[in-house]
């Protein structure tokens, strides 16, 4: 629905195909902000940004009004962006394409790679507030993806198999948010994000006072071999 209402996907769907990965954005995040921040994205940023996570305790639940997706800059369109009163966050998601724009440029103020160009969005949009860059693609796109980036941004990664497990580890026994949550698992498992986790045996349990004895039985193999004179060859004929 998000991505009809901002134009990624016409009227008659005649473009759906080439818009998958922003009608994932919007049913993804369009989900998300119906629900408190501590229930639902709060674990998502918590588990991406990792060690850069102090400021997450402070940020409001409600945070629906301060989500924009694919806001208007002149550097570029930053899939979503979520402008807290003490921080701002972009994230750029990717699905089946690449960056837009890549280059060899090393320099940060300069490079055209897009997640380049959308770190300066950053910086200009708030640079007195603490900036976070977000990546979010599968986990083949995710690790070959490095990009020249601000020193006043922090930029991170998460893979959408890492999202999935971390969707499916909020527990919570509000059915609505319950309801929200298991939606967007359905939809990643059916994109194909599932990880193998673990190998569930049905197995008798060993106890502690018990043990195996394996016994290993000396075994001689008497292979009797004539030695080939040098002269002497082999002749394979193939019969038709």
């Amino acid at each position: 629905m998000l991505a009809e209402i901002h134009g990624k996907i016409s009227r008659q769907g005649r473009n759906l195909s080439d818009r998958l990965e922003d009608n994932l954005t919007g049913n993804v995040f369009g989900a998300l902000r119906y629900l408190p921040f501590s229930k639902g994205l709060g674990h998502i940023l918590k588990q991406t940004l990792q060690s850069n996570t102090a400021f997450l305790e402070n940020l409001d639940d409600d945070w629906a009004s301060y989500i924009q997706f694919w806001p208007y800059h002149a550097e570029g369109e930053i899939d979503i962006l979520i402008h807290f009163p003490t921080c701002i966050i972009g994230i750029e998601v990717k699905l089946f394409s690449s960056l837009s724009s890549e280059d060899q440029s090393t320099d940060a103020e300069i490079s055209r790679n897009q997640l380049s160009r959308e770190a300066r969005i950053l910086h200009s949009l708030a640079p007195e507030k603490e900036k976070f860059l977000i990546f979010l693609a599968p986990d083949s796109l995710c690790k070959n993806v490095d990009a020249p980036i601000l020193s006043t941004v922090v930029f991170e990664k998460i893979s959408w198999e890492v999202f999935l497990q971390t969707i499916q580890a909020i527990h919570t026994e509000d059915p609505y948010t319950k309801t929200l949550l298991t939606d967007i698992t359905q939809l990643l498992k059916r994109k194909g994000f599932e990880r193998f986790q673990t190998m569930q045996l049905d197995s008798p349990i060993i106890q502690a006072e018990d043990y195996f004895t394996f016994q290993n039985p000396s075994v001689n193999f008497h292979i009797q071999t004539t030695p080939i004179e040098k002269e002497n060859f082999y002749d394979f004929n193939k019969y038709l």
